[in-house]
């Protein structure tokens, strides 16, 4: 009667884990880069912390990463790469998903991606009369802070 009280224990604690760890999934935890990577590096490393580049797929969404940001040491000066990119026939989706981008904050003039580089999303203030938390096209090339979740 033991030996089975104590597997019924420690079953219990692994499930209470398990929704433990769903549960912290649901409040959107996010990692904000203190260093710059490409597009491509951001994206891995968010991998290798299995996390992938944040998509903002909807105004709550949105309005949730702006709170963080706004309520933490980060600075409005600061771009970030969000994990949208441009395909191959101009429509921009997220990466890890692969599907459309339907919901979108672009800035004034966004994007403008009209050159045969590759682009990809950044969330963040580039030139000193865009909102800080209003979107851009970039080369993914470029060096940039990144948001994970």
């Amino acid at each position: 009667m033991m030996k089975l009280s104590s597997f019924f224990i420690a079953l219990m604690a692994i499930f209470l884990m398990s929704k433990a760890a769903s549960l912290d999934n649901s409040v959107h935890e996010y990692y904000i880069s203190e260093s710059k990577l490409t597009f491509l590096q951001a994206w891995t490393e968010c991998k290798i912390m299995n996390k992938s580049l944040i998509n903002l797929q909807d105004q709550t969404s949105y309005d949730s990463l702006v709170q963080h940001l706004k309520s933490g040491q980060y600075l409005n000066t600061n771009t970030y790469w969000l994990g949208g990119v441009k395909t191959t026939n101009g429509a921009w989706l997220w990466m890890d998903t692969q599907e459309y981008i339907t919901y979108s904050k672009w800035a004034t003039n966004e994007p403008n991606s009209t050159f045969a580089a590759d682009f990809c999303l950044l969330l963040g203030r580039d030139y000193g009369n865009i909102d800080p938390y209003e979107w851009e096209a970039k080369e993914c090339t470029e060096m940039q802070y990144y948001i994970c979740q």
